[in-house]
């Protein structure tokens, strides 16, 4: 597959995705969401959740509330 066909392919879901301000690069950001949202499930403190999930993926603690923040928002999809 060439890569022109593949974005043709996709097109309108890119197109929806950016118009939502959604990044294609958040998609790497899926698993520290995920355990994110579980130990906030579980009851664990966000300050304690930021800790850990930063040294956990490398990143400040700062920086893992803003991407659980910014994948959590809600959009919408308009037609």
């Amino acid at each position: 597959m060439k890569r022109i066909e593949l974005t043709i392919f996709s097109a309108g879901l890119l197109q929806m995705m950016q118009k939502c301000g959604i990044k294609p690069e958040d998609e790497k950001h899926i698993p520290l969401y995920n355990d994110y949202a579980q130990m906030l499930a579980d009851g664990e403190k966000s300050t304690y959740i930021q800790m850990h999930l930063s040294e956990k993926y490398g990143i400040c603690p700062r920086q893992v509330y803003a991407i659980y923040k910014r994948l959590n928002e809600r959009i919408d999809i308009e037609p």
